[in-house]
């Protein structure tokens, strides 16, 4: 059987590929390579998709909260809810809201 509803536990890690400081070099251009920060964001996805009016009707939401070491970026928390709606085969829309909330 198919399952229409899924929750989803997910985790992100991103670590330092650069550093926002460095210079060009001997060409003295400043070259922005990356944050030169650690973070990691736990979250939970929610996604379930309903028949409405013989087309399938999707929600997505998701939770999440990044961890920084608060060097270049603050903490931040991200909540998101997207509906989508298929009105024809070629046509599907979508209505997106997003709340952010930094620790700054």
């Amino acid at each position: 059987a198919t399952r229409k509803t899924r929750i989803s536990l997910f985790g992100l890690l991103s670590i330092p590929t650069g550093d926002e400081d460095a210079d060009g070099g001997r060409f003295g251009a400043t070259i922005p390579l990356g944050s030169g920060s650690f973070n990691f964001t736990p979250g939970i996805a929610f996604t379930t998709v309903k028949e409405y009016l013989e087309a399938p009707l999707t929600i997505h939401s998701n939770i999440s909260y990044r961890i920084t070491n608060d060097e270049v970026v603050p903490d931040e928390l991200r909540c998101d809810l997207e509906i989508s709606y298929q009105f024809s085969p070629d046509i599907n829309s979508f209505m997106e809201l997003n709340y952010r909330w930094r620790n700054s």
